[in-house]
């Protein structure tokens, strides 16, 4: 039996999410909740390489929650992929969605890594 362990996170955007996970190539399934209208993430057991994972990101309490078990967490790749990037890339897709949102193109947004692994991302608009 495992024991599973939750990390609470920010995450609000489903579909942020989803593209998040479509952008590092993580495979996942969908799953209806019941008791809310946000759906549940289930990653695929082949994440980042590894023989067996066991994580989902669940609905709880206005956010999403990575909930994994004991294997996933001591899997270093895991929780250097998920600490690291895919944290960071949800906040960028998130910026641009609400920069398009308040106006900017997709011709406007610059984005670039860095080799320190920080991301740039600058947001150019010019009044007439």
């Amino acid at each position: 039996m495992s024991h599973l362990s939750k990390i609470k996170t920010k995450m609000t955007n489903t579909d942020t999410l989803q593209e998040t996970l479509n952008d590092f190539n993580i495979l996942y399934t969908i799953q209806s909740n019941k008791n809310t209208d946000k759906p549940s993430l289930i990653l695929n057991n082949n994440f980042s390489g590894t023989k067996h994972i066991s994580a989902e990101f669940i609905w709880t309490n206005n956010n999403y929650e990575l909930v994994a078990d004991s294997p996933t967490w001591q899997d270093k790749r895991f929780l250097e992929h998920w600490q690291n990037k895919v944290y960071q890339k949800y906040a960028c897709n998130t910026i641009i969605k609400e920069g398009v949102k308040a106006g900017f193109t997709n011709n406007s947004i610059d984005f670039s890594k860095n080799n320190d692994g920080t991301i740039k991302l600058v947001l150019k608009k010019w009044s007439e």
